[in-house]
């Protein structure tokens, strides 16, 4: 099973929706959706925009291109903050936030793993 199908069969399953209201929803006959969630079709990009729309996650997320499932416009508050800090640093202190970043993510990984 491909990264794509994974992601996809994933989203629909903890989707509020059934699959069924799903294709509806995208105007997409409900045999295609089964067939490109289970990899008998491809599906084209337009496809692929619309999936991730109605399942609340990114097209990126979906092709396996990242594992952040939200889609970038649809960010926090905490985010947001986060973010319009992090761009009025000058580029040293965005490479310290970033290396002191992934050194907590890599810490707390361990951490879960003991």
């Amino acid at each position: 099973m491909s990264t794509f199908t994974q992601r996809l069969t994933s989203s629909i399953n903890e989707s509020k929706y059934k699959q069924y209201e799903i294709a509806r929803k995208i105007n997409m006959d409900v045999t295609r959706l089964s067939r490109i969630k289970n990899g008998q079709y491809n599906p084209t990009p337009y496809e692929i925009a619309r999936l991730a729309k109605i399942l609340d996650v990114s097209s990126d997320y979906l092709l396996g291109l990242t594992n952040v499932k939200v889609p970038m416009d649809s960010t926090t508050e905490k985010e947001s903050e986060l973010l319009q800090t992090f761009r009025e640093m000058d580029e040293n202190k965005q490479n310290y936030v970033l290396e002191t970043t992934t050194l907590f993510s890599r810490y707390q990984d361990d951490k879960k793993s003991k």
